[in-house]
């Protein structure tokens, strides 16, 4: 039996989980505490597909606490947020095989290097997936849309990052390849910029941003300084495609609420901070005029620190 390992059973991580297990994986979690990740295993994990149908996952569930060797993993996801991956990779680093290939689905910049300071390079397989996933109160994981991932492939990890398009691939994932791990990067960051902050401080699911004009100007606003501040650091992304995928991503009928939407409702530090911060710095040593997105940014942190300091 195949099997992987998730680190940061969240909403993607659950997502993964949940897939691969219907497929017969074996799935070990490794959440922030073994009381948090045995819950989770006596709970099982409840799900709700795109269809509206709902499942509840408890078989070949495993905590990779209970285990003090290394797991026969085929894989390793990491689902963590960007300020928690050094620790989290230290944390897994006992249970992983030396030649296992570990996936990074991270948001922001700076990851890959602190990533490939803790494994082998050749194992290392920075990805990003674009799922409408969220986890309610109640703990049941909604996948309301979207099955892509996208793997960066290069000579040194080509082994790693076949093996880990076939494990999805089998697991019902659309894979696709990019070989410049910093473009696949850029896009994802240009996108959620757009989009999470927005939907944040209008407190607007993805379809309302994408119904209200006045809230899609503003996103395809920031989507374009993004994009010219990319294309000062070497990374030209063609601004149609991204319209595309903002497009794709807002559909008028999606109820996703994003990631620091979830995040700021529950009164948790958001990874805002490393979606933006990237973009700000960059434009402001290249002297890039970004008006909207540093309105924006301004009025995300001030609402992300009162939040935290006062939930």
């Amino acid at each position: 039996m195949k099997s992987i390992l998730i680190v940061g059973p969240g909403a993607v991580g659950s997502l993964l989980a949940f897939y691969a297990n219907r497929n017969g994986k074996a799935v070990y979690l490794l959440g922030k505490s073994l009381k948090s990740d045995q819950k989770k295993l006596r709970r099982g994990i409840s799900f709700e597909e795109v269809s509206g149908k709902k499942f509840k996952v408890s078989r070949n569930l495993f905590c990779a606490r209970d285990f003090n060797s290394r797991l026969p993993l085929s894989a390793t996801f990491f689902c963590v947020k960007n300020p928690d991956i050094s620790k989290a990779g230290k944390a897994a680093l006992k249970y992983i095989p030396a030649d296992s290939p570990v996936v990074f689905l991270q948001n922001g910049l700076n990851h890959p290097a602190l990533i490939r300071k803790i494994f082998n390079s050749r194992n290392v397989v920075i990805g990003t997936c674009y799922a409408a996933a969220e986890k309610t109160f109640s703990e049941t994981v909604v996948h309301h849309s979207g099955r892509g991932m996208v793997l960066s492939k290069n000579r040194g990890n080509r082994e790693a990052a076949q093996c880990v398009a076939s494990l999805l691939s089998e697991d019902g994932w659309d894979v696709s390849i990019e070989k410049d791990e910093e473009k696949m990067l850029w896009k994802k960051l240009c996108l959620n910029a757009a989009v999470n902050p927005l939907g944040a401080l209008a407190k607007a699911t993805n379809g309302e941003i994408g119904s209200s004009v006045e809230l899609r100007m503003i996103a395809e606003q920031i989507m374009k300084e993004s994009l010219l501040v990319a294309k000062a650091c070497g990374k030209k992304i063609s601004q149609k495609s991204m319209k595309r995928l903002l497009t794709q991503v807002c559909q008028p009928d999606s109820e996703q609420r994003n990631s620091t939407l979830q995040d700021i409702e529950r009164g948790k530090r958001t990874e805002i901070k490393q979606i933006l911060n990237p973009i700000l710095v960059e434009a402001k040593r290249r002297k890039i005029e970004i008006p909207v997105l540093r309105r924006v940014a301004r009025m995300i942190f001030k609402l992300e620190d009162y939040v935290c300091q006062n939930f």
